[in-house]
């Protein structure tokens, strides 16, 4: 019988919440021999793509077939007898645990959005316990730079009434020095863009990640006002801001070949690279977010050969935070940057052994958020541990999206000596 200590875990417990949309979630709570504990609650959705691990829902009448009262009982019970006794402290114990008793290939049991709670949950007890910040548990002395916030600005695609082919298109700003000067200028940008879009007879409706969603307008028309807005805001295009646009281009790919849905156009993989070389050489584009389908590859590493040079080829659904996609395409150089979703994996140890993959190869690693986003901050501390160049956290707006870059103005704050992305 293993002796008991002070971080060993005394009890678990889930609880359904509500996201920022108004679906079922979940938090969970750990609570150790020493009397602490501590709460942490996974985002919720599905991006869609075929890799990413399965959400645990109860598919039953309430909250329309969304609610995770399944889930919090696996929580409550085949969780909670696995994990009682265990040292907080000892991530990877626990996350071998939580897999195991999955026993899937994609979560399917448990499910992700278990799995990952309670994973987490497990890592602030722990922080607490050492008395120091969760970063700083997390990433070590190493944990001292600052990510750049990737801003959410307008979306497009199927989610949309409008004529944008472009599932999102972002700002980075590249001039800042810090992380609080890089939020300011975003949000100069983002307010400007707001009253133009109204101006031109616009809504100025918001999406789920708190950008703008007009109900009219083709990706040409929305690039040209967001570069209206950064001039008007006192700033310059590709001196002060770059822009990325995500396609999610696995929803154009049918039978062959890839389709613009909004115009219902036929193009090849040929065309499809051609688009995003001229859109990068009209617009102040340095990154592309699945700008081809996630099966892809031999495409993504066409794109990579012929842009990577000039701006980020960045893997989302391509590699759904896998390990072992990553891997893959680090091998085959298809991207030059990865984004990674943590309620796209299910542990914590998942989470640090893919970005660890990432670094190693030398490219540019994106920390994302999820559709459904709740106030927990660890996706901040997770960032400045694992030295994130981006935080994609959403708009400038909404407490489930401005709480996290709140959270990493208040870690700015607090290293004295620390460094910022010199993403660009």
């Amino acid at each position: 019988m293993k002796p008991i200590q002070q971080t060993t875990i005394q009890a678990i417990h889930g609880r359904q919440i509500l996201d920022s949309r108004g679906v079922p979630t979940i938090e969970a709570q750990v609570i150790l021999k020493n009397g602490l504990s501590a709460s942490a609650s996974s985002p919720s959705g599905t991006s869609g793509c075929t890799f990413e691990a399965c959400e645990l829902r109860d598919h039953l009448p309430d909250y329309h077939g969304q609610g995770v009262t399944a889930a919090i009982n696996q929580i409550n019970t085949p969780i909670r007898e696995a994990l009682l006794g265990e040292d907080c402290t000892d991530q990877w114990t626990i996350d071998r645990k939580l897999s195991l008793l999955d026993g899937t290939p994609n979560k399917s049991k448990l499910g992700v959005n278990t799995m990952l709670a309670v994973s987490l949950a497990c890592a602030k007890a722990a922080a607490k316990c050492c008395g120091t910040e969760l970063y700083r548990y997390l990433g070590g002395i190493n944990a001292n730079r600052l990510p750049a916030p990737l801003i959410s600005l307008i979306s497009g695609g199927n989610s949309s009434k409008n004529q944008m082919e472009l599932a999102e298109i972002l700002m980075l700003p590249v001039s800042a020095k810090s992380f609080s000067e890089a939020l300011k200028l975003a949000a100069d940008v983002f307010i400007e863009l707001g009253r133009l879009l109204r101006q031109e007879g616009f809504s100025s409706a918001t999406g789920i990640h708190g950008e703008y969603m007009p109900d009219q307008g083709d990706d040409g028309q929305m690039l040209g006002l967001i570069m209206k807005a950064v001039q008007n805001a006192g700033y310059q295009p590709n001196y002060d801001v770059t822009l990325t646009c995500r396609a999610k281009a696995s929803g154009w790919y049918k039978n062959g070949h890839y389709i613009f849905p909004k115009q219902q156009k036929k193009i090849t993989q040929a065309d499809l690279i051609k688009y995003w070389t001229d859109l990068a050489s009209q617009y102040p584009v340095s990154a592309l977010i699945d700008p081809l389908a996630e099966e892809d590859f031999a495409g993504f590493q066409e794109l990579t050969s012929q842009l990577g040079n000039s701006l980020r080829v960045i893997g989302n659904d391509l590699f759904a935070s896998r390990i072992e996609r990553i891997q893959q395409g680090i091998s085959a150089k298809v991207v030059n940057a990865v984004l990674i979703k943590p309620s796209q994996i299910g542990t914590l140890s998942e989470i640090l052994e893919a970005a660890s993959a990432v670094r190693k190869a030398g490219m540019e690693l994106v920390l994302s958020q999820y559709d459904g986003e709740t106030g927990d901050t660890f996706l901040s501390d997770l960032a400045v541990a694992i030295g994130a160049d981006q935080i994609l956290a959403g708009a400038p707006t909404g407490f489930e999206h401005v709480g996290k870059y709140n959270r990493l103005m208040q870690i700015e704050s607090s290293l004295s000596g620390s460094t910022y992305s010199e993403s660009r």
